[in-house]
């Protein structure tokens, strides 16, 4: 799967090639504040940090309308706050206890994603520009980082354990909206600022009394590079 999605992006990198006056490679970075929704009632959960990096492909057309495709590094995920502790015992009052308290676990899910826009940019040195498409990803590692308590119930450190995979569709697919401005630099390098937001489609969980959706917002930052003819 992982070697279908980059000769994928190869494809769509290269397929208008003979015919293009508009194509565009680059790069582009952010940050990702990760979070998912669960359908099980009580499950809240906090965003987590990641970063995104990824190889872009963008075709203009003449109209201003465009498409574009990237492959990308991300990493997503969530943290929930577990509580934890016992009571005391009625019929000993004065036996040690370990007080309710609640301790974040940490989620890490890493995917390679492509996502794939169609958008509109307007004619200017400062430009203004809007996407939405879709985004298929596939999950190419996942850990829980969690809290390890002594025999008193306090924190000492932290573990990493693997993500049980099967509860994990190794496949997801995301819809997402961007907005973006951008600065010609010259007749052929521009940089560019967007702000995105991704909603899962489909469950990333197998569970059967919840379902668990990616709901990630991005910040992103990027040069792009004009090719000055068809290849």
């Amino acid at each position: 799967m992982k070697s279908t999605i980059i000769t994928a992006f190869i494809l769509l990198s290269f397929g208008f090639a003979t015919s293009a006056q508009n194509q565009y490679i680059g790069i582009k970075t952010g940050y990702i504040s990760a979070d998912v929704s669960i359908t099980d009632i009580g499950s809240n959960t906090n965003p987590q940090s990641g970063i995104y990096s990824a190889f872009t492909y963008d075709y203009e057309f003449k109209s201003r309308f465009s498409f574009g495709a990237e492959l990308a590094y991300e990493e997503r995920g969530f943290e929930r706050d577990l509580t934890f502790g016992s009571q005391i015992d009625p019929r000993n009052p004065n036996s040690r206890y370990i007080p309710y308290k609640t301790l974040p676990f940490n989620y890490e899910l890493r995917y390679l994603s492509m996502p794939l826009k169609f958008g509109y940019r307007t004619r200017s040195k400062i430009f203004f520009a809007g996407n939405i498409g879709f985004c298929p990803a596939l999950l190419l590692n996942s850990s829980i980082i969690s809290p390890v308590l002594d025999s008193n119930g306090n924190q000492t450190g932290t573990r990493k354990d693997p993500y049980y995979k099967g509860v994990l569709y190794n496949f997801s697919l995301g819809a997402i909206v961007e907005l973006g401005i951008g600065y010609k630099i010259s007749d052929q390098l521009e940089a560019i600022a967007s702000l995105r937001y991704l909603q899962d489609l489909k469950s990333i969980s197998r569970g059967i009394y919840f379902l668990t959706y990616n709901q990630d917002s991005y910040i992103l930052m990027g040069l792009r590079y004009k090719f000055k003819k068809a290849i």
